[in-house]
């Protein structure tokens, strides 16, 4: 694979998340890393081990945003029965309908700045190819 079509997919990655964090923040007060963690617990991933790793962030940077989450009542951690060390994250419905407002937003915004892009779909399978491929090195 060419190093310049990993390039030009990075940068189109910092592109997306810089503007999609400024979105969020103006239509909803919400931050493109918040949006991230919400985004993993609904797939199921519920401990900040498993979030941070997932993301690459820290546990920490990943512990502040799950502290400021919980305040904004968007999740709940709760201690697990088996092993009190180990905190669950749960989506609380007010996080459910934040986050189906985020996509929305999200879709919404970029649907409109692609309209000119003929070959859209043939687009985003190219690059979920790619990226398959890259996670698999």
């Amino acid at each position: 694979m060419s190093s310049r079509l990993i390039e030009q997919v990075l940068i189109l990655s910092n592109n997306y998340k810089r503007v999609a964090d400024q979105v969020l923040r103006e239509r909803l007060g919400l931050t493109y890393a918040k949006f991230l963690v919400l985004e993993q617990i609904n797939l199921g991933n519920n401990t900040s081990n498993v979030i941070s790793k997932n993301l690459g962030k820290t546990e920490a940077s990943i512990s502040r945003q799950i502290t400021s989450l919980e305040k904004d009542h968007l999740i709940k951690r709760r201690v697990k029965e088996t092993d009190d060390r180990l905190k669950i994250i749960k989506l609380t419905r007010k996080g459910s309908l934040v986050l189906k407002n985020c996509h929305k937003v999200i879709d919404t915004y970029f649907d409109s700045k692609t309209t000119t892009i003929k070959s859209k779909d043939n687009l985003i399978k190219t690059l979920k190819t790619v990226n398959e491929d890259i996670a698999q090195l």
